[in-house]
């Protein structure tokens, strides 16, 4: 229960407490004096950040910008080379392939339909 009581004295700083839940935190409040030193030091806190007014330099948000910028241009060229190279290869290597295993490069032996008849390739087709 006290932890649910801590939570309803955080929660009344962030939104307005139905009935029920401020008597239950007043009655909580009167019994406990630890609870009332937290919610004054949540209080203490509370007054604290609420006078903290953020500030920045000036320009600050250029040379964020500017920095991130100039950490995220890469090179691609060397990483689509290595990708290029690796793509041509396999390409190379299945026509081969096709080649060595049914002796013609036809849209058919790439496919891998050269064994079978055309009635055998409509049916299939059909069968989707």
């Amino acid at each position: 229960m006290e932890d649910s009581i801590k939570k309803t004295a955080a929660a009344s700083f962030d939104r307005e407490l139905s009935k029920e839940e401020q008597k239950e935190l007043a009655e909580a409040l009167n019994r406990s004096e630890e609870l009332r030193r937290e919610k004054e030091a949540l209080q203490h806190d509370e007054a604290l950040l609420s006078k903290y007014e953020a500030a920045f330099g000036e320009g600050f948000a250029q040379k964020v910008s500017e920095r991130w910028f100039s950490q995220t241009q890469t090179d691609f060229y060397p990483l689509f080379k290595k990708i290029l190279l690796g793509a041509a290869a396999a390409i190379l290597l299945m026509l081969f392939s096709a080649y060595y295993t049914d002796g013609d490069l036809s849209a058919s032996s790439l496919l891998g339909l050269s064994d079978l008849s055309s009635d055998e390739i409509l049916f299939a087709l059909s069968s989707f």
